[in-house]
């Protein structure tokens, strides 16, 4: 399973913060040394230090599922609060190759929450967070097949096409795979799913062809 990270500062909502007009809000005075090592005063618009913000956290704009998975627990239990649903209801997701998430469980307002994660009304922050996970699960998956093979290639230089076809046979399995997404006890949990129904954790599992 892919598990949580520590909770951080959503990414997706800075973005819109960075890019919010503001004209009235007072600036910030942020001190910058000049050529000859005086301390100078540099005003900084609200919207500006929104960017500035945006480019702290870029580093974490990244294809790592925990992250995402992290982000997806908590619009989840926002988006969840706002629908009525109580927190510790088991919901079951599903983020299809195509991009469309399917929602299922044991309440009545499950079809506004599937809304709410597809088509024109659906929250955008929530929408791209699974969908990262699952992006991410596939790459994760990928690049622990490909260092297996460039691994075995190393000791087997002979056997090195034969290593690489397989990867080509399993980034084509991962690409294909949904992704299964579990909300139980207000926690979140996801594997990949393969097209014969058999879950599998990214990166595990793998074993270089004979």
């Amino acid at each position: 399973m892919i598990n949580s990270v520590s909770s951080a500062a959503s990414l997706y909502r800075s973005v819109s913060a960075a890019v919010t007009p503001a004209t009235s809000a007072a600036q910030t005075q942020v001190p910058v040394k000049n050529g000859f090592g005086e301390a100078v005063s540099v005003a900084l618009s609200p919207a500006a230090e929104g960017v500035q913000k945006l480019g702290s956290d870029f580093t974490r704009l990244t294809l790592d599922p925990a992250y995402h998975l992290q982000q997806a627990k908590v619009g989840l239990k926002d988006l969840m609060a706002r629908l009525g649903i109580p927190e510790n209801t088991d919901i079951q997701i599903e983020v299809q190759e195509n991009g469309d998430i399917s929602v299922d469980g044991d309440h009545p307002l499950m079809a506004q929450l599937a809304e709410s994660l597809n088509g024109d009304a659906a929250d955008p922050f929530l929408r791209s967070a699974f969908i990262l996970a699952r992006n991410g699960s596939i790459m994760s998956h990928i690049g622990a097949a490909a260092d297996l093979a460039a691994n075995g290639a190393s000791e087997s230089p002979g056997k090195a096409d034969h290593y690489y076809d397989w990867v080509r046979s399993v980034a084509a399995n991962a690409q294909s795979s949904t992704m299964s997404v579990s909300m139980s006890g207000g926690g979140l949990s996801a594997s990949l799913v393969d097209h014969s129904g058999a879950a599998y954790d990214a990166g595990r599992g793998l074993t270089l062809p004979v």
